[in-house]
């Protein structure tokens, strides 16, 4: 939750204030990804941000971003209570694909939230 309101709640917003939208983006995100003090989680970071920050600005909503972000960490933590990191860890295009599933369908999930409250 505190990652959220930090890196999209004021960084990325008073960045788009001052220097619009994909800036902002681009910029929350790769804070975001240093933040994480290492290479393979700082790649994954980096591109999870893009997507938070996104849908942080196409829905105007922090929630979907926690709840999302929540969703990634719970993933994190199921891959370990089953003991497969070490597989996929080893394998950095399995990891990076492992991650962007995960993102992927989170976004679907925020997407149809959203939509059903139309």
């Amino acid at each position: 939750i505190t990652e959220e309101l930090v890196y999209r709640g004021l960084v990325c917003e008073r960045i788009r204030r001052l220097l619009g939208d994909k800036i902002a983006v681009f910029m929350s995100a790769g804070m975001f990804a240093v933040f994480h003090f290492n290479l393979l989680q700082g790649i994954y970071a980096f591109i999870a941000g893009i997507v938070l920050g996104y849908v942080y600005l196409k829905y105007n909503n922090i929630v979907y971003c926690i709840l999302l972000h929540g969703i990634a960490n719970l993933t994190a933590v199921l891959v370990n209570y089953f003991s497969i990191s070490g597989y996929i860890n080893n394998h950095i295009v399995l990891y990076l694909v492992v991650m962007l599933a995960e993102l992927a369908v989170t976004v679907i999930v925020a997407e149809r939230i959203y939509k059903s409250k139309d």
